[in-house]
């Protein structure tokens, strides 16, 4: 696994958009999806506007799969106000691009690390939703992530 990540890095490294095409095979991206995940490789924040199908949840997928197999071990923290959206939107986009890995990959990856608000590849290396809203305070979530 570990020279698949390196392949996998190297070629983020390069190209974050390479990823999306080499690996998951990705034919067609909008050019608002490919700078948002050209933007959060080559900038410390990224920022995105609101607003109705701008592919933001779909490139979130693709870039937490990304940052884990590029920065090996990693943890991915993804959020929003509700845990419905956590579970049915950016998780499910997550798996989506999983699968789509897990079908591209030269190396078989066997088992099913993902969970309905998680994708556990090994010991500090994960992405976990949470939410922002529901209940307790929002700093309390996100103490001992680092």
């Amino acid at each position: 696994m570990e020279d698949l990540v390196e392949g996998w890095r190297r070629l983020v490294r390069t190209d974050p958009l390479n990823f999306s095409r080499e690996v998951l095979r990705l034919e067609t991206m909008w050019w608002g999806a490919e700078r948002i995940i050209s933007s959060v490789f080559q900038n410390k924040r990224t920022a995105v506007k609101s607003g109705h199908s701008l592919s933001k949840d779909w490139a979130a997928g693709i870039i937490a799969l990304q940052w884990l197999l590029t920065y090996h071990p990693s943890k991915v923290i993804c959020t929003a106000p509700k845990l419905e959206q956590v579970k049915k939107i950016i998780f499910e986009e997550i798996t989506k691009q999983f699968h789509r890995l897990q079908e591209n990959s030269p190396v078989p990856i066997s088992g099913d690390p993902m969970k309905v608000t998680g994708l556990e590849l090994g010991p500090e290396w994960y992405a976990v939703g949470m939410t922002t809203k529901e209940s307790g305070s929002r700093m309390r979530k996100f103490m001992g992530f680092k």
